[in-house]
């Protein structure tokens, strides 16, 4: 069944400054407050329901980017081979059993390339965050979505500092193990609020982490959910990510709207 018409709701807001939508039924409330009624059943009903309304568009925007990744992976597994350097030890046993030990380390051109690497693949998730999101947020909004709404990266600067900053922070957290995975709860909702709202990188982390201080348990919980989906889709051979993906996301969004004060298009007949 096809998604509503775009007729239904309000055109997307203009592109400069990334202002809220215009008034209509689905605007971002301002502030942050405890979302209405957020209830993890109905952010995976809502979720299933976005899905399955447009599920070309979402399965085939994300074989494109399993595509663009797969041989980014590649290409850089492969460069990081030109930066190792190998020894191997032969260990004799009497006079016909040996074994064979073999290490590799990176020598300085490895260490080069990794962090090349490292910054590449910031960059291009990124770059593929904000364009996908910027397609879930259409859906939320009530928009018709195509193939092309998961292709237009908005905030890129903004996008890119907040990583880098949180990658940072994370970094400095790495000692421990549960460090990183708090710091990455705390600022789950940084993408949608830079996005939405046209924040910068270090106003859309502040907004991010009064989003969770609004319900700290309803993010822990959808934290959790939105991990347990993508673990289900792995299990299910790996294709079970190109449903897994979406949904998560799509459950992500609606819980980043509920918990924000806004709102999201009705569920599709």
């Amino acid at each position: 069944m096809p998604p509503p018409p775009g007729g239904s709701y309000p055109p997307p807001p203009p592109q400069g400054g990334y202002p809220p939508p215009p008034a209509g039924p689905y605007p971002p409330q301002p502030g942050y407050p405890i979302g209405p009624q957020y209830s993890v059943g109905d952010a995976f009903t809502w979720a299933w329901n976005k899905f399955s309304r447009n599920a070309a568009p979402l399965i085939f925007s994300v074989l494109v980017y399993a595509v663009i990744l797969g041989v980014l992976w590649s290409v850089g597994g492969a460069l990081l081979t030109l930066g190792q350097q190998s020894e191997s030890t032969v260990y004799e046993y009497g006079d016909d059993s040996f074994y064979f030990f073999t290490s590799s380390d990176l020598n300085s051109l490895g260490i080069v390339v990794l962090i090349v690497l490292s910054l590449v693949h910031i960059v291009v998730m990124s770059i593929i965050g904000a364009a996908f999101l910027r397609g879930l947020l259409d859906i939320a909004d009530g928009r018709q979505v195509t193939v092309g709404s998961f292709f237009r990266p908005q905030q890129l600067g903004n996008i890119l500092l907040a990583v880098v900053l949180i990658s940072l922070v994370e970094s400095l957290a790495f000692c421990t193990f549960i460090g990183p995975i708090v710091i990455a709860v705390l600022t789950w909702f940084t993408y949608p609020a830079i996005l939405e709202r046209g924040l910068s990188a270090v106003d859309g982390i502040k907004a991010a982490f009064e989003i969770f201080k609004a319900d700290i348990g309803a993010t822990i919980l959808a934290f959790l959910v939105v991990y347990l989906i993508f673990l289900v889709g792995a299990i299910a051979c790996l294709i079970g990510l190109f449903v897994a993906v979406p949904v998560a996301a799509l459950f992500y969004v609606y819980t980043y709207r509920k918990l924000s004060g806004g709102q999201v298009s009705p569920l599709t007949p």
